[in-house]
């Protein structure tokens, strides 16, 4: 089932001072109203892993990128206070630090959840699972580095929770074009990416949720009409061009 809605979410927080890393960070206000829409949609918001296992037109895919610690002061309480549930893809040479990668580019630093709150999210119920080891683009590497990345997050994961993890989201939306072979070198199921023509399982496609959209723009982006329109439109994006 690849024609999932899926939306793609980093971090959850008002704070002025994390302006730079808009539009994905956005307000607890839009989280709210993304939740209550999925609700009086008569969905539920449910973890990739979930989605597939148990497939339903009444479910919307809910995935966090990054694993940041502050989720915890606010979204994964929503979450769990609302039954839902929630795939959260991890950097694994970056838990317990920071988002090395954005502060390089100028924007806000993050703590990261360590390895504590990594094991108390799966003891919740939510999905752990892989951005690579380094969050680098793995587009844009050689085959060799970017099956060592994926290896090594998923080892280390799989360690971590004491469970074998499933899913991983490309850093970037860097998706190599060989995807699902190295998904399958590295033992990996399915693979997220953002911009993604024909909704591969190894690169399945996602939308971002801004503090922009309405609770009319997040219905659209639900149903088959905006995935429709998406399998047009990505066609013209560059698999690099975005940051997940």
């Amino acid at each position: 089932m690849t024609n999932l809605p899926i939306a793609m979410l980093h971090h959850v927080e008002n704070r002025e001072d994390w302006a730079s890393l808009k539009p994905y960070c956005i307000e607890r206000k839009t989280l709210i109203r993304l939740l209550d829409q999925i609700e009086r949609s008569g969905k539920r918001g449910v973890s990739l892993m979930d989605a597939l296992e148990y497939p339903s037109s009444k479910k919307v895919v809910l995935t966090f990128d990054d694993g940041a610690q502050h989720l915890w002061d606010f979204a994964i309480p929503e979450l769990l206070n609302r039954g839902m549930t929630a795939s959260f893809f991890i950097p694994t040479h970056h838990i317990g630090k920071t988002n090395s990668w954005d502060v390089e580019e100028d924007r806000a630093e993050v703590q990261l959840m360590d390895e504590t709150a990594i094991r108390e999210l799966h003891k919740s119920g939510m999905e752990v699972g892989g951005h690579s080891h380094h969050h680098i683009r793995l587009g844009e590497v050689e085959e060799s580095r970017a099956i060592q990345e994926l290896r090594i997050s998923k080892e280390i994961l799989d360690d971590l929770i004491q469970k074998e993890t499933q899913s991983m989201a490309w850093p970037y939306g860097s998706v190599p074009e060989n995807s699902a072979e190295l998904l399958h070198q590295s033992n990996w199921k399915s693979g997220l990416a953002i911009f993604s023509p024909d909704a591969h399982p190894a690169r399945m496609r996602r939308f971002i949720i801004h503090d922009g959209d309405t609770s009319q723009s997040m219905h659209l982006k639900f149903g088959p009409l905006y995935r429709a329109y998406r399998s047009v439109m990505d066609r013209r994006m560059s698999p690099t061009s975005s940051r997940n």
